[in-house]
């Protein structure tokens, strides 16, 4: 992203440097605010879940339960790629090599 901008825009090596200054901040502040809210998500997806159980017959239960293990289980694994990219991954190297943003077609040479 920073190197996007750096050719769009012709910035000064200082114009960069602050540039990768604000996208860190930014997404310390989005880490913070996820953190914040997650409980909150945690008590109404709970919440749903028990509903959910409710309308099903035991067998279906059992599935279900498969089922919420099988996305948890993903779910970590993902989560656990993604407390990798930290505020660093606005490095040009690094978002050039990042796997995780050239399949989400986020490379440094993609349209933002």
């Amino acid at each position: 992203m920073v190197e996007k901008f750096r050719t769009r825009f012709n910035l000064s090596p200082e114009q960069t440097q602050r540039l990768g200054s604000v996208l860190d901040e930014t997404q310390r502040e989005f880490s913070q605010l996820h953190l914040a809210v997650k409980p909150r998500f945690e008590e109404i997806r709970q919440r749903m879940r028990l509903g959910i159980r409710q309308i099903l017959n035991e067998e279906q239960k059992r599935e279900y339960d498969v089922m919420i293990r099988d996305a948890t289980t993903s779910k970590q694994i993902v989560s656990q790629g993604e407390l990798q990219h930290t505020a660093a991954e606005y490095d040009h190297d690094r978002i050039q090599s990042c796997p995780k943003h050239q399949q989400e077609g986020r490379g440094g040479d993609s349209e933002t």
